[in-house]
């Protein structure tokens, strides 16, 4: 089974120029226990059936200064809490929240701008397995949102 997100590209961009111009970035958890550094990343997050991107970078970006707990997000179209969409125990996402790290080096900045300029308005992430998720763009939404297929 694979599940593509959609994720609107102006909101990805943004997200994207804060962790390039962040000095410090928030590491992973295999980054922290391994005693590594993270050299910049967006997290990808499944929370209590939404799914979103934010920053890692530090200090964070935040939607008010005053909420430490306000992170600018950018949810996945259709993946908001409140929306239909399936369960995401149904899916490759499975049934447990979690954060990772989608680091930059694999999520090029300057390229994504150039899409964008171009006509694509989505930033996609094709997620095959717990391990696979391919960063990618597309001009338009499919007809079937969630686009799971089952292999």
């Amino acid at each position: 089974m694979s599940l593509r997100l959609y994720f609107p590209m102006e909101g990805v961009i943004s997200l994207l120029h804060h962790v390039h111009a962040s000095s410090e970035h928030e590491p992973s958890e295999s980054e922290r226990a391994g005693g590594l550094i993270c050299d910049g990343a967006l997290v990808w997050v499944s929370d209590g059936g939404g799914v979103y991107l934010m920053s890692g970078g530090l200090p964070s970006l935040l939607s008010d200064p005053d909420d430490q707990n306000s992170n600018v997000v950018v949810r996945a179209h259709g993946w908001d809490p409140d929306d239909d969409h399936p369960y995401t125990n149904d899916t490759v996402l499975g049934g447990d929240d979690f954060a990772e790290h989608l680091h930059t080096g694999d999520i090029p900045l300057e390229a994504l701008i150039r899409r964008h300029a171009d006509g694509h308005r989505w930033f996609v992430l094709a997620v095959a397995d717990a391990d696979t998720v391919i960063p990618g763009v597309a001009r338009e939404l499919p007809d079937d949102i969630y686009h799971i297929y089952h292999g």
